[in-house]
């Protein structure tokens, strides 16, 4: 665009074209472009159709921010009945913002564009049992948000303790050092899932997922192959320990030959 707004694209065959107009990031960050993975944030997108012989006029408003539409989220989080400080809030989509929790818990994102879907993820040390604090995934959730649409979202999290214990199909002996998840079987809402814990010397490892549901437990070591149990777990935590079997890996050996 010229320092009038307009532009012009000429020499262009009839057909269907998808018109985009991308922020003016050369002038904040001439530098960026050169990162693995830069893309500068779409403003706007549209189809038009060419008609031979004829000039087709498109006219863009970016609204008084100049910035399309955007959206903003607000929320707060608790965990364990106390406010989080310092949970990192991350929006990621079309352009991406971030910001973290006050000593309320609570947050409030600037204005970032919703022409597509984002990806809300929301992450925190808390504290576990008697002073042990591990970073965790708090929220992580896809969402299309309307022009001006102020989202909220409020978390009160409780851990919820579930057990595994871990032996060799064949055997079974515990396996130690073998590593366990566990992953809500729910897309793209709420928690998803933690970080892999490592089973103790008697093949057990103690996991903490932050909301009821139906989860799907798994866990892999080294010289055996990964397998899962499904595992329904209630407000009050499961009463039996999941039991996850795992057969030893084969290794294989090959030859290939280009004639």
């Amino acid at each position: 665009t010229d320092l009038a707004g307009e532009f012009r694209v000429t020499n262009l065959v009839p057909g269907k074209y998808q018109v985009s107009l991308s922020e003016r990031f050369l002038q904040q960050d001439p530098f960026g472009m050169m990162t693995s993975g830069f893309e500068p944030a779409t403003l706007h997108r549209e189809e038009v159709e060419i008609r031979n012989g004829e000039t087709t006029e498109v006219e863009i408003d970016l609204t008084p921010s100049g910035r399309g539409e955007t959206a903003r989220i607000t929320g707060q989080v608790r965990f364990d009945g106390r406010a989080l400080e310092g949970a990192k809030v991350r929006v990621s989509g079309n352009g991406s913002v971030e910001v973290l929790t006050d000593v309320r818990g609570r947050f409030e994102t600037a204005e970032f564009s919703c022409l597509e879907r984002v990806s809300v993820r929301i992450e925190g040390e808390v504290t576990l049992g008697v002073g042990q604090r591990r970073e965790m995934e708090l929220y992580s959730e896809w969402l299309q948000l309307a022009a001006d649409e102020v989202k909220d979202i409020q978390l009160d999290l409780y851990p919820i303790a579930l057990r595994a214990r871990v032996v060799a199909d064949a055997s079974g002996e515990p396996i130690s050092g073998a590593r366990v998840t566990a992953q809500l079987q729910k897309e793209n809402r709420g928690w998803s899932g933690n970080e892999p814990v490592e089973t103790d010397a008697n093949g057990e490892a103690e996991l903490l997922v932050l909301q009821p549901g139906e989860y799907s437990v798994s866990a892999e070591g080294d010289g055996f192959t990964r397998m899962q149990a499904n595992a329904t777990v209630t407000a009050e935590g499961v009463h039996e320990t999941v039991a996850l079997r795992l057969r030893q890996s084969v290794p294989c050996a090959g030859r290939v030959q280009v004639d």
